[in-house]
């Protein structure tokens, strides 16, 4: 690329310049009167200052760079790939959505990606052989707050001959000073082939305590998942 540019002292001078180097600009060939030095300088993209010093006259020069052509893009490292493609010059790039439970915030200079905390889930299993109903999870209500808690499990029989699946939704209620907790199941579904399986809450205290009941003597396996969503949080 090469630049002309005109001084008040001199003649009309050519200088040929490679801005490969943004940061760093280096000057490879000058045209002019014997004794001329010339120097580019950078001072933010697109633009540079050409400077011309002849003994003791100096003069700055703007020298306004027309846009770069861009040559290429990769996606490095691994995972999902942001880059898609380029067209004309033009970056085509992917944007990125949000999934079940997951917040994305665009910033100034970021883009941040979180959990929704309203909403989580939890694994849960046991495994019992008594006809007892034993705690499976636990789950303290935060004072004065709301929550909507939703069950869904399976008990099994060790050799596969027995199976219940249980789904419950209830909304919960812990009143902080007054010792209330208001709570009941409003969805309750329930598809049994052994009736000896069977499934309970218990709250006290603001304590939400979840169990399970089998048989004597036979091993059953639970297995399933717990969500709670704040509703005081929404």
């Amino acid at each position: 690329m090469a630049g002309t540019a005109n001084d008040s002292v001199t003649a009309r001078r050519t200088v040929q310049y490679d801005i490969s180097g943004v940061l760093n600009p280096t000057l490879i060939a000058t045209t002019g009167a014997p004794g001329t030095t010339y120097r580019l300088l950078r001072d933010g993209a697109p633009k540079f200052f050409l400077k011309i010093d002849e003994g003791t006259t100096t003069n700055w020069l703007d020298l306004t760079l027309g846009a770069f052509a861009l040559t290429g893009a990769v996606n490095i490292g691994t995972g999902a790939q942001i880059l898609k493609s380029i067209i004309l010059g033009v970056l085509q790039l992917r944007t990125i959505t949000p999934g079940t439970n997951i917040i994305i915030n665009q910033n100034s200079n970021d883009i941040q990606i979180s959990h929704n905390t309203n909403e989580i889930w939890y694994p849960i299993q046991l495994i019992t052989n008594t006809n007892v109903f034993e705690t499976i999870w636990t789950y303290t209500i935060p004072a004065n707050q709301s929550e909507q808690i939703g069950v869904r499990i399976v008990g099994r029989k060790a050799d596969g001959s027995h199976h219940s699946l249980f789904e419950r939704i209830g909304l919960f209620y812990n009143e902080s000073g007054t010792a209330i907790a208001e709570h009941q199941w409003h969805s309750s579904a329930t598809i049994k082939s052994d009736p000896n399986l069977d499934i309970r809450y218990q709250l006290s205290g603001g304590v939400f305590t979840l169990q399970v009941k089998s048989l004597n003597s036979d091993t059953y396996y639970w297995k399933g998942q717990v969500y709670r969503i704040g509703l005081n949080t929404l």
